[in-house]
């Protein structure tokens, strides 16, 4: 078939969604010229994946990657007509139902000067092609965002684990000793949007004055108004500053470092248990420690014959500073009370947005704000803002490019379709975006 005698296009009724969401669109099909297709078909994609190349620059440098599949789906017949579809343009409406529990859309990849070679992507989308006419197709993909995280530090727990040796050529010979992990523990909360809140990190110090043999008790308080952000914004902060005493504490600077964890978890497993697991992977919290970007965690399952190994990958270090700021010489270095507004650019030092944050099988990407504060005479002194949700940039609707054809056609609709949307949904507010949808 001739590719110009036919132009085909795909469009959903907003560019972003949550888990659990229906997504409503369409399909716009022109059809100019004789053709063999016979009808449109549909398939919705969901997937996460990530490429790890440890040294770029090595001859057998290690490869790690994999792809863990969250929407998927056949191709669904969403029309078929009972011929050839003949001259004419043509709206084919359909709906699809997202799972619950889909972590974040997300795409970060290593810049050109890393020693590794790294990308890390989390993807959802819809595609469409012409029965009988399968080279023509069209794809849109669309944002998930990431539920909203709140992290809590709870009692430290402790990992046990062991160290053995034995002699080679006599293996029955061994050594054991038992080690323990301190570890702080985290748990995160999901939230829905219409419960966020802002959060406050508060600490108490001891602070010298400036004037000879006094100290005086300073509570530092930064509040965030909200727990969901939008990458490219400002982060609005407000700092609060009380003292005990009459005298009050000087500031020399605010250093603001907005901080990115990106982990990326992988296991290696023997044969049959890669059989019996297939891509299910460990999601355990678990931090590198300092200078390493890896750690492995063994846990002995009861159902499998042999060890599960869990690596963590850290391609940016434990924490990597994608944005800094400082303030000096404010208010003539005094704080009365503190300051009711700070902003802080949601952007990298290059001044490009932040990757959304997301919370995937393989993929860990979260985000916090480190406040420093430099008080004179004394050493600085940190508080730490987790940001439980980076979303992307919002998209307009109207940003796509179509011809003049679309308000003009006729709405098709299939009562066979899994995919097929009723009368009384076209005529909604939910079609309002799309062309050739009359609201009533």
């Amino acid at each position: 078939m001739n590719r110009m005698a036919a132009d085909l296009i795909v469009r959903t009724e907003r560019p972003e969604y949550t888990s659990g969401d229906t997504v409503y669109g369409a399909v716009y099909l022109k059809i100019s010229g004789p053709t063999c297709a016979h009808g449109v078909q549909i398939k919705f994609f969901g997937y996460e994946t990530f490429n790890y190349l440890r040294d770029k620059n090595a001859l057998n440098a290690e490869q790690i990657q994999d792809t863990k599949e969250y929407v998927a789906s056949d191709q669904i017949t969403l029309y078929e007509f009972q011929d050839s579809i003949a001259l004419g343009q043509y709206v084919f409406p359909f709906q699809k139902r997202l799972p619950m529990d889909l972590p974040g859309s997300t795409c970060l990849e290593s810049p050109r000067d890393s020693s590794a070679e790294w990308k890390v992507e989390i993807v959802y989308g819809v595609e469409v092609s012409l029965m009988g006419a399968s080279d023509i197709k069209a794809r849109q993909t669309i944002s998930i965002t990431q539920p909203s995280l709140r992290m809590l530090y709870m009692k430290p727990e402790t990992l046990d684990g062991y160290v053995e040796v034995s002699l080679m050529g006599a293996s029955d010979i061994k050594a054991r000793q038992t080690i323990s992990i301190t570890q702080p523990s985290l748990r995160m909360l999901y939230m829905k949007p219409e419960t966020l809140d802002g959060y406050i990190e508060t600490r108490t110090f001891g602070l010298r004055s400036w004037l000879p043999f006094v100290t005086t008790n300073t509570d530092v308080s930064v509040c965030i108004n909200s727990q969901q952000f939008r990458a490219g914004d400002n982060l609005k902060l407000k700092l609060d500053i009380q003292t005990d005493g009459f005298v009050k504490p000087k500031i020399e600077s605010i250093l603001f470092q907005l901080v990115r964890d990106l982990r990326i978890t992988f296991q290696k497993l023997s044969a049959k248990d890669s059989e019996l697991l297939g891509s299910s992977l460990c999601r355990t919290l678990k931090r590198p420690t300092s200078g390493s970007d890896t750690l492995r965690l063994n846990e002995d399952l009861n159902n499998f014959d042999n060890t599960l190994s869990s690596e963590f990958i850290y391609p940016q270090g434990a924490s990597y500073i994608v944005q800094y700021s400082r303030l000096v010489d404010i208010e003539g270095t005094k704080l009365v009370n503190g300051i009711e507004e700070l902003l802080v650019p949601l952007k990298d030092v290059n001044g490009k947005d932040l990757p959304p944050t997301t919370l995937g099988t393989n993929i860990w990407l979260m985000y916090s704000l480190k406040v420093t504060l430099k008080f004179q005479k004394n050493d600085p002194v940190d508080l730490h803002l987790p940001l439980c949700s980076i979303l992307p940039r919002f998209q307009e609707c109207s940003d796509w490019r179509r011809g003049d054809w679309v308000y003009d056609c006729h709405v098709m609709i299939s009562d066979k379709s899994p995919c097929s949307v009723s009368q009384e949904i076209i005529e909604s507010v939910k079609f309002s975006t799309l062309p050739s949808f009359h609201v009533v």
